[in-house]
């Protein structure tokens, strides 16, 4: 099992919205000693981060790519137009470059044909937020949360032995790392967090619709519409790149969700055909579906293996 190492002498945080900015304050908190650069195309997103301490300096990828660790916190398919300078600019010669981004197959052959399989690590914390922006960061937001890591051979028992300063880091943030290989991820990820956002959207969707022009409508939005639509808030950008990135197995995720959704609807046309008039519909089917669906949900939330593995916890 690789264990962390020395911390980096510095770490370059490119993309400072509220993954990059909860990075950056998460290890000034944690990581004192360790100067920190914020590289970001808006202004006003660095001088955001200067001016609550989370970075040192703003600077230009360039001079970022001349650090100890640079971490990528960018939507998905901005980050290889980004490996492509970083391999351009060269001098990478000890140098880690991990990312933060959704999905991990694409993101890690581009990292490890361009910068080599000691040069990047593929990561992804299991975090975040509907808000966006700098202004969305917190030091608290990895706390005891898993971040997959997807190194080109995660059952090799020393997988992680180049990246121990990154370790360093992680333990700093708090966060609970767990090695999978990317194709593994992104299979996984596409059930318990890309469909999640895609059906999110899906509700927000559907329930516009339904309710119309109807002034009364968004008086009786409810908590359980607030939980289940919350990510359609999020960055579309972002929500994009994601579905893209990992398109064949969301597809199919989706496809399961249809037929989950094709059998509730069978239960409510049971219900309706079973009513007699004047009496209460029969609920059958319908507590089967929605007792199966419990259950379920116990099982993948709740199980022994719901907190996540640590370092080198999974291949």
């Amino acid at each position: 099992m690789s264990r962390p190492g020395p911390p980096p002498a510095t770490v370059a945080i490119v993309g400072l919205g509220c993954i990059g900015g909860s990075i950056a304050l998460g290890l000034r908190r944690g990581l004192p000693g360790v100067r920190l650069l914020g590289v970001d195309r808006d202004p006003a997103a660095t001088a955001a981060a200067r001016a609550a301490g989370a970075i040192d300096e703003a600077v230009p990828l360039e001079q970022a790519a001349t650090g100890d660790c640079l971490v990528l916190a960018v939507p998905v398919l901005a980050v290889r137009p980004l490996l492509e300078r970083l391999a351009a600019i060269g001098g990478g010669e000890g140098r880690l470059v991990t990312d933060t981004a959704s999905t991990k197959r694409l993101v890690c052959d581009w990292g490890h044909r361009l910068l080599g399989p000691v040069g990047f690590l593929g990561g992804h914390p299991m975090a975040g937020r509907e808000r966006s922006g700098f202004a969305a960061a917190t030091p608290d937001l990895f706390r005891d949360r898993v971040w997959a890591l997807t190194p080109p051979d995660p059952a090799a028992p020393d997988a992680l032995e180049p990246f121990g300063p990154w370790l360093t880091c992680l333990t700093a943030l708090g966060a609970r790392p767990l090695v999978l290989a990317a194709d593994r991820h992104d299979h996984l990820t596409a059930a318990t967090s890309h469909l999640p956002l895609a059906l999110a959207h899906v509700c927000a969707a559907a329930a516009a619709a339904r309710v119309g022009d109807d002034p009364l409508g968004p008086r009786l939005v409810g908590s359980g519409f607030r939980d289940v639509a919350r990510m359609a808030a999020g960055d579309p950008t972002m929500a994009a790149h994601i579905a893209a990135s990992n398109a064949d197995e969301l597809d199919l995720a989706l496809a399961a969700a249809e037929g989950a959704l094709q059998a509730l609807r069978a239960g409510l046309r049971a219900a309706r055909r079973a009513a007699a008039p004047g009496l209460p519909p029969a609920t059958e089917a319908l507590t089967a579906w929605f007792g199966d669906a419990r259950a379920r949900h116990a099982r993948l939330v709740d199980g022994p293996a719901a907190g996540g593995a640590g370092v080198g916890g999974a291949d």
